[in-house]
């Protein structure tokens, strides 16, 4: 079984960068109750989030705080990623009055059915 990370509290959740322009890398980076998980990702991936968390924060009333603008920065070192992410998942639980977010970790497809492989979505990481 892959990497399961569950938060129910998070300090910060940030996106960012290494590298130059061209030849960056993207990660997510996750903390909560001393611990920091970063996720490798595309730029695709960063930009449908952002959108998507976007279009979810316009049906919610504004908040009475907001994030220290520095909090939601990537905290160096950038350790090794503990996955790479494949399939995102978010939305807002009303109930808990939260965002939920899942991330799992990318899993190759078979060439010939174009299903996940099995034995690797079986193994695979995930974060909530």
């Amino acid at each position: 079984m892959g990497d399961l990370y569950e938060f129910d509290d998070v300090d910060a959740f940030g996106v960012g960068t290494v590298g130059v322009p061209g030849q960056r890398t993207f990660f997510v980076q996750v903390r909560a109750d001393g611990n920091r998980v970063t996720l490798k990702c595309e730029k695709q991936q960063v930009a449908a989030l952002g959108q998507y968390l976007q279009k979810l924060l316009e049906d919610l009333p504004s908040p009475g705080d907001r994030p220290l603008e520095r909090s939601l920065d990537l905290v160096s070192p950038v350790e090794p990623p503990s996955f790479t992410i494949g399939a995102i998942g978010l939305a807002f639980d009303q109930g808990l009055d939260r965002f939920v977010l899942m991330l799992e970790e990318f899993v190759s497809l078979d060439p010939d059915t174009g299903e996940p492989d099995p034995e690797e979505a079986s193994d695979a990481g995930r974060i909530r």
